[in-house]
């Protein structure tokens, strides 16, 4: 079978209008975008804010969703984002129009949300693995301190405390594969 060579081509940018303004969206995020835009996103929502948007939360999951979709703005619209009101990024109308438009927009926002529960899954794997390691000190250097004085009874305690929390840490290993639920694609 003959080799052929591909060439990749961005496709044309698409025209929008959005309450009587044209705009224009170049219809495809890059695989640099992606990147980008992922990053930036992470950053965002792991970051800890002193005054949180929503109370009770560790994330900023909002600041994150918001500072994305003005992230999206500037890397495929021609739309100037420094004047916009906030409103523009949960108006619907202005995003389904602009989405719609990027054709491998749906399997960025998989990899993009894949990723956040991964690092979810990180944090708690080093934090389970962490409490029992904790668990285990706490218990563990109050007999070293009496071994000058352990008796055999003692020393069989030792034995049967210790197989408890080594039984312990195996079952707090990481499981495996991450898996994640599916997202729900918005209707077009």
């Amino acid at each position: 079978m003959d080799k052929v060579k591909l060439e990749f081509k961005i496709p044309k940018n698409k025209k929008i209008e959005y309450n009587g303004v044209e705009f224009e969206v170049t219809p495809f995020l890059s695989m640099a975008n992606q990147a980008v835009l992922i990053n930036r996103y992470i950053a965002e929502y792991f970051e800890k804010v002193e005054i949180p948007v929503t109370k009770g939360s560790d994330y900023n999951y909002l600041g994150a969703e918001f500072s994305l979709k003005n992230n999206i703005l500037q890397a495929v619209t021609n739309i100037d984002t420094e004047p916009l009101e906030n409103d523009f990024y949960v108006d619907p109308d202005l995003w389904n129009s602009i989405t719609r438009e990027i054709i491998n927009y749906w399997e960025f926002d998989d990899s993009l949300h894949y990723i956040v529960s991964e690092i979810k899954e990180q944090y708690v794997l080093k934090s389970s693995v962490g409490k029992v390691i904790s668990d285990l000190a706490d218990k563990v250097y109050p007999l070293l301190e009496s071994l000058s004085n352990i008796t055999p009874e003692e020393i069989e305690k030792l034995t049967e405390s210790t197989k408890g929390l080594m039984k312990e840490v195996e079952e707090t290993s990481f499981p495996g594969k991450v898996e994640r639920a599916p997202r729900k694609k918005k209707l077009q």
